[in-house]
């Protein structure tokens, strides 16, 4: 389960989703700021939350909070697709002359991923269940 996600350029904050009320957004920024540019995904696990944050060299930053026992798998999942769906709407307003915010269509693009259509990245769980 996905209980938060963020997407941040550098350490701005451009978007981000919570199910749930907490502190997520004030961790997420240490991580941010403490994260190597690398392309690579790092997790930080606190009790029964793991922090899942991929840094791009670009500057571009993707995070999602979940539960410490779902596989990891999951996070991957989610995380590329927030990263895909990020970058090609990005893509998509730079060729648009129509006015936008991105920070509203960005948040939505999280709300959907993490309420609207979960089984995009359980799917993974799934087939590694078997």
């Amino acid at each position: 389960m996905i209980y938060y996600a963020v997407v941040a350029k550098n350490t701005y904050v451009l978007a981000d989703y919570a199910k749930y009320d907490g502190e997520f957004p004030i961790v997420f920024q240490q991580i941010i700021n403490t994260t190597p540019k690398t392309n690579k995904i790092s997790t930080y696990t606190k009790g029964e939350h793991t922090y899942c944050l991929r840094h791009n060299t670009d500057g571009y930053a993707f995070g999602c909070l979940i539960n410490s026992k779902a596989p990891q798998e999951v996070s991957l999942k989610f995380l590329e697709l927030l990263q895909a769906k990020t970058y090609h709407y990005l893509e998509t307003v730079s060729k648009s002359s129509a006015p936008h915010s991105t920070a509203s269509a960005l948040t939505k693009t999280i709300r959907d991923l993490i309420v609207i259509s979960p089984s995009s990245y359980r799917k993974t769980q799934t087939a590694s269940s078997q």
